[in-house]
């Protein structure tokens, strides 16, 4: 990051712009992000990337604008047949899950599995469990497809596609700023245009409205 920062600026002062325009914070202390986190008088909004504990930190503390970047607890719903072999190869050695389970992102070489009766069935676990991040569907049912579009809510809703394309280099938008599960004004990965706001320009010469 401090490598990233020194070519940035060097390039804004070879282009003959204010290196300024970019700065790097290297205090990574806890008193610092603090102090960052309520300088409204120069600050428009703050992006946190970490885990959900900073991530729920900031939210809670700051008071500058922030654009809440979700932690990923996804979910995958498969129409799945198991034949007697898959059936001794998931026994009794695999763990029961619980309600803490559907509702945590491991961050690791762990998977939650629910069998549900309907499609239906399946979506209410997501409405539950989910975070807003990505979901999806594995059919080749394609009004099921269509109904899972429709239905889930979520910043990205796939069908027979992983969820590991919610990027924002792998959407075109470039850099990743972060995937934001809000619904206004970001929402999915965010690149540098997500991160603009509009400006109304009107000219005239003396109208007024009747």
């Amino acid at each position: 990051n401090l490598a990233l920062a020194k070519g940035m600026r060097e390039a804004l002062g070879r282009a003959g712009l204010p290196q300024d325009g970019i700065l790097f914070v290297d205090d990574t202390s806890r008193e610092s992000a603090a102090e960052l986190m309520k300088l409204n008088e120069y600050l428009d909004v703050l992006v946190p990337r970490g885990g959900a504990g900073l991530i729920r930190r900031v939210v809670e503390t700051a008071t500058v604008p922030v654009i809440e970047t979700g932690t990923g607890n996804c979910h995958v719903y498969v129409e799945l047949r198991g034949c007697p072999r898959t059936r001794e190869i998931l026994g009794d050695w695999v763990r029961p899950a619980g309600e803490e389970d559907f509702a945590t992102e491991f961050l690791d070489y762990i998977l939650a599995l629910r069998v549900v009766g309907s499609r239906e069935e399946a979506m209410a676990h997501i409405a539950r469990y989910g975070t807003g991040h990505s979901e999806c569907i594995v059919t080749e049912d394609y009004s099921a497809g269509e109904a899972f579009l429709q239905e889930v809510d979520a910043a990205v809703v796939y069908v027979n596609a992983s969820t590991r394309y919610t990027d924002g280099g792998e959407f075109g938008y470039g850099a990743e700023i972060g995937i934001s599960t809000q619904k206004l004004h970001a929402r999915g990965p965010m690149g540098l245009q997500e991160l603009t706001t509009y400006k109304y320009i009107v000219l005239g010469d003396g109208q007024t409205r009747e």
